[in-house]
């Protein structure tokens, strides 16, 4: 099952693409969740791609994912994604690859919540990359919070 990986290796496998920077925009590195706001004194626009490391599922059937989130502020609920690769080559151009965006809700929580099931046979037997991709604009920037 994916969701049992993705929770023990959350924060070391995603924290080389944590930022931190002074700059608070994009994915950020906020100890025991990774964050993706475009607010530093107001609305800024940005994008920025959290990309795990190859996850290899030869072998695996009947696969579901998970994430637990928190969202505020979101306006524009296209504004972030959980997308799947099967030919995005690690640590290469994101837009050069093919993706494929998981339905998931974006209800504003408020607090850290548990995902529904996402339903990853569709990914038996490959192997993917998942991606979490926050945008935020000039007047949207909405907050969303990954834990696991």
């Amino acid at each position: 099952m994916i969701s049992k990986w993705y929770i023990n290796a959350f924060i070391e496998v995603f924290d080389d693409g944590l930022e931190g920077d002074d700059d608070n925009l994009g994915w950020r590195d906020q100890s025991s969740f990774a964050e993706g706001s475009g607010f530093a004194g107001g609305a800024n626009q940005t994008e920025e791609w959290l990309i795990s490391p190859e996850v290899d599922l030869t072998g695996s059937t009947g696969l579901s994912f998970q994430i637990r989130q928190e969202i505020d502020f979101l306006g524009d609920p296209d504004l972030f994604d959980v997308l799947v690769s099967t030919n995005y080559t690690t640590g290469g151009d994101p837009m050069a690859a093919s993706w494929e965006a998981v339905d998931f809700d974006k209800t504003i929580f408020g607090d850290m919540t548990t995902s529904e099931d996402f339903d990853f046979e569709d990914y038996d037997g490959e192997t993917v990359h998942i991606a979490l991709k926050y945008s935020s604009t000039d007047s949207d920037s909405p907050r969303w919070r990954v834990e696991s």
